[in-house]
């Protein structure tokens, strides 16, 4: 039979939330608006000391990953806890399949020859040969099913009786009767799943107290804020109150405990290290003489070399913050936060924001709790925000943009926005909800609550693209051209006041803003933030917002398209020494074309002379020799002869005057600069 406790030494001991022992008291939680909860007990002890611990199941993997003890005056013992075994194993070394004990009548069938004693309505002694199901009707005819008839092997001979009927069945062998109990027990065990119990052994001497620490899943806290505006228009703050709601479901309750909440986004990790592992053996055979098997060799690996550097430690800013992310932070790094009722300090640490409260709190276990953890006036703007991609595309969101002054960070949480009424007096008005996303210290954040249909804008969009500019380099023209992307708000305000607006306009990869030129505007995941005010009463007020991307081309002037060419040189945005060297080439394409044409007639003159001279032949093998219409056939291929002997005379002399102009042309184009 193979058994299994938990041996673990050093730092890595296991607590659990220690709801029965007596002998230690939990003083502090940290809880994480990452999911996790850091607990921390502290025991007095004297000498030698032992302690028992009832563990929750659901939380022994965590436990084991993460806790750690603290004894300054002893040394750490042993733990022991209750195995995890599946059942298949924890019943392997029984003298049936543990699928025997699904009935009676399986049990009794695995166990043939084995000799019991049967006590019921007669009273037998033998061994088990058979159980056999019979079907035995009743009186009324009805069928009754699952009636089992065993048969045992006595001293006379065979006997049979009905298991169902049977009181009592006694093996003769007490130790297969232990062995049943003890599979039973193990089954039993097993699903034992509220709760794990562990021994913890403390070494040293003398009275001290030490502390067990660890982290767990628990439920993140949540947080909500509560914001107040002034009646007052003109007023630069409101009121801000914040309050994180937490439940306890540690599974123990929480008495005077420092409560610490963090919030932040740690790296949480699970491991099932309360499953029991085994590594799969290949079976190899028995080495006899005829056969020997030796050990399979899978290579090799030189000593030097073998063994890297260790990687360099982190630093002490980024080492430090998972610590503070879930343990108490040194006092010297405590910042001042503003008073609530119960009290708060407020810390900011590398990756996180801690809020510990002076006053100790007490939750009872599955009960929530609502804590304060702002109150005070924060600096606030009134803002009409309006992105063109919303839903609601002619009106913008009334939006605050609160500031952080303090010295910490607030968490994200949801945000219910008030106002106070002036015909009401003291009393507030509901303005709406809106999200608040963590705001640093010394940072800002817009919030939005309602829509604002005192303003209204309407959006028109158009494209555009003119020339910017151009040079001629290595036989070609460079052009510049730009892209521009003209978006018009039309904007109307009926309120009686004036509005403060924010456009958000979206940015294009690769494209630039070039109006409005203004130092004020903002980035914002992917849009332009532009302020604007709005008079009071205000109506037509128009806004334009252009973005531009330049586009460079490139056109041969060596068989470019002429008329391109020619279109260019009449721009006015390229400068005069290049739309100059332009009009060079365009007169060195004129000359050419003159030329193309007078190559093209000539050519086709001479087309129709060769397809004449051909008329003739076929014309003078028709007629009788040396008549009238012969000589006449023949004097005129001679005169054709003549025309063209000139004709391709002249086609040569055009066509070098062509190849003299391109190269002219070839010439011109491959100046390096306008000037040249």
């Amino acid at each position: 039979m193979r058994t299994w406790s938990a041996l673990i030494i050093g730092a890595a001991l296991f607590v659990a939330f220690p709801s029965l022992a007596s002998t230690l008291a939990l003083e502090r939680v940290v809880l994480s608006s990452g999911g996790l909860g850091y607990f921390e007990y502290e025991a007095d002890v004297d000498g030698h000391a032992e302690l028992e611990l009832d563990v929750p199941l659901e939380q022994v993997d965590d436990v084991l990953k993460s806790l750690v003890i603290y004894d300054d005056q002893g040394a750490i013992g042993t733990t022991t806890l209750p195995g995890r075994e599946p059942a298949s194993r924890a019943l392997h070394d029984l003298p049936f399949a543990p699928s025997a004990l699904d009935s009676s009548a399986e049990t009794l069938l695995a166990l043939r020859g084995e000799e019991v004693t049967v006590r019921g309505p007669q009273t037998l002694r033998g061994r088990l040969v058979s159980v056999e199901q019979k079907q035995h009707t009743s009186p009324s005819g009805e069928k009754i099913q699952h009636r089992h008839r065993v048969t045992l092997a006595t001293d006379t001979g065979l006997a049979h009786f009905v298991l169902e009927e049977a009181e009592s069945i006694d093996f003769s062998n007490r130790s297969l009767s232990g062995d049943i109990n003890t599979a039973l027990s193990r089954l039993a065990s097993g699903r034992e799943r509220d709760a794990r119990r562990l021994t913890i052994t403390m070494q040293g001497d003398g009275q001290r107290r030490v502390r067990a620490a660890y982290v767990v899943e628990v439920p993140i806290w949540k947080t909500a804020y509560r914001l107040t505006l002034s009646r007052d228009t003109n007023a630069t703050e409101a009121a801000m109150q914040g309050w994180a709601i937490l439940e306890n479901m540690s599974g123990v309750n929480w008495s005077d405990v420092e409560l610490t909440l963090v919030s932040g986004h740690p790296v949480a990790l699970r491991q099932a290290l309360y499953e029991s592992y085994y590594v799969e053996r290949p079976e190899v055979p028995m080495a006899v003489i005829e056969r020997l098997l030796p050990n399979l060799d899978r290579g090799s690996i030189a000593l030097e070399g073998a063994a890297m550097e260790d990687s360099a430690a982190p630093t002490a800013r980024l080492g430090s913050a998972p610590t503070a992310s879930m343990a108490e932070a040194a006092p010297e790094e405590r910042f001042s936060a503003a008073p609530s009722a119960i009290g708060i300090n407020a810390e900011e640490a590398t990756t996180q924001i801690n809020f510990r409260f002076a006053t100790p709190v007490s939750v009872a276990q599955g009960q929530s709790l609502t804590l304060p953890i702002i109150d005070r006036a924060l600096p606030a703007e009134q803002i009409a925000l309006y992105r063109p991609t919303d839903t609601a595309s002619r009106h913008p969101l009334a939006s605050l943009r609160l500031a952080n002054d303090s010295d910490s960070g607030l968490p994200a949480g949801i945000l219910t926005l008030y106002s106070q009424d002036s015909q009401l007096g003291t009393g507030t008005l509901y303005l709406g909800d809106a999200r608040l996303d963590a705001l640093p210290s010394s940072d800002r954040r817009l919030v939005s609550y309602a829509l604002d249909q005192n303003v209204t804008i309407e959006q028109d969009e158009g494209d555009s693209t003119r020339l910017d500019s151009g040079h001629i380099a290595d036989g070609t023209l460079h052009i510049v051209t730009r892209e521009r992307h003209t978006a018009t708000y039309r904007m109307k305000n009926t309120a009686g006041e004036e509005r403060s607006l924010l456009i958000e306009h979206p940015m294009r990869r690769g494209w630039q803003l070039v109006a409005p030129d203004d130092q004020d505007i903002e980035l914002s995941e992917g849009h332009y933030r532009i302020p604007i005010t709005l008079a009071a009463d205000s109506d037509g007020e128009v806004l334009e917002v252009v973005l531009e991307r330049p586009v460079e081309e490139s056109l041969a002037l060596i068989d470019g398209s002429r008329e391109r060419i020619a279109s260019f040189a009449r721009a006015s945005e390229l400068d005069e020494p290049t739309r100059a060297r332009l009009l060079e080439v365009l007169a060195h394409y004129q000359t050419l074309g003159a030329l193309d044409s007078e190559i093209e007639a000539h050519a086709a003159e001479e087309s129709d002379i060769v397809a004449d001279q051909q008329r003739l032949r076929d014309n003078l093998a028709q007629v009788p020799a040396g008549s009238d219409l012969a000589r006449r056939y023949l004097t005129r291929l001679d005169d054709q002869e003549s025309e063209l002997e000139a004709l391709r005379d002249r086609l040569s002399e055009l066509r070098q005057r062509h190849a003299d102009a391109r190269q002219a042309l070839i010439d011109q184009v491959r100046r390096t600069a306008p000037s040249d």
